[in-house]
């Protein structure tokens, strides 16, 4: 297989940040294209401080192109998903909090399923993908000694 991979990244005096990446793979397994594996994979990340108190909000987009199922029967498509955080350090504390918000639009996808020899064995059927989750959400502290 070949590939490319791309990343850009700026910072700004304020603490704002934006980042942006893009990851192309060409790969070619008896001429087909290997299951699971997408042609492309897409990042966009931005941050930004919300006053000097310690607050920061952050915004990913995250974009995987179509893949292949394992069983070979199905083409899985690709997905676009968007995830939030809002984070609290104070200046000279050894802790920090955040509040995240994953899948933030709810977006309905799949990704494909490893092949189960032991399920199609038993009964017959053949899993092609697994549903992901919807919006989910995670509170999150930690403290730094």
């Amino acid at each position: 297989g070949d590939g490319v991979e791309l990343e850009l990244e700026r910072r700004w005096q304020n603490g704002a940040m934006l980042r942006g990446s893009y990851s192309g793979q060409f790969l070619s397994q008896g001429g087909l294209r290997p299951d699971n594996a997408p042609a492309g994979l897409a990042q966009l990340s931005a941050g930004l401080p919300l006053g000097d108190a310690g607050w920061y909000a952050a915004l990913e987009l995250r974009g995987v192109a179509a893949r292949k199922a394992a069983s070979d029967t199905a083409e899985i498509g690709g997905y676009g998903v968007a995830n939030f955080t809002l984070s609290y350090r104070p200046k000279s504390a050894a802790w920090d909090l955040s509040a995240s918000i994953y899948n933030l639009f709810d977006k309905r996808y799949d990704d494909p399923a490893p092949v189960d020899t032991a399920l199609t064995a038993a009964s017959g059927i053949v899993r092609e993908r697994f549903a992901q989750d919807g919006r989910t959400f995670r509170l999150k502290a930690v403290a730094r000694f």
